[in-house]
């Protein structure tokens, strides 16, 4: 399943658990309630492991951390999801950002390259 909006191109494979953000940037509370929308889909079917790669996504503001961040608690308290992160060391708000997605789930396993 995939997803574009201006800037945004996210992709969500199903069978692999993987959701792929491949976008500049991410902004925007309506646009990024229509992707937790999104992200919700991910795990509907509760898979044992979802992989979220924002090591596309180059720019994002404070309603896109607070997105994420309600995601990651969404997963911790399924407790049979584990989760992995993949940034780049490259883009400035992955190291800070994605740190402290870390400190709300302490099992996710974060992956920066």
């Amino acid at each position: 399943m995939e997803i574009t909006m201006k800037d945004c191109f996210i992709r969500c494979d199903r069978e692999k658990a993987i959701v792929d953000f491949q976008n500049p940037s991410l902004s925007g509370g309506e646009n990024c309630a229509f992707v937790s929308k999104f992200l919700n889909f991910a795990i509907e079917t509760q898979p044992p492991f979802v992989v979220l790669n924002l090591q596309g996504l180059q720019s994002i503001d404070s309603s896109g951390i607070k997105m994420l961040s309600k995601f990651v608690i969404q997963v911790r308290h399924q407790k049979r999801i584990h989760m992995t992160v993949l940034g780049s060391k490259e883009i400035g708000w992955h190291q800070n950002s994605l740190t402290y997605l870390r400190s709300l789930m302490p099992s996710l396993r974060l992956e920066l390259t």
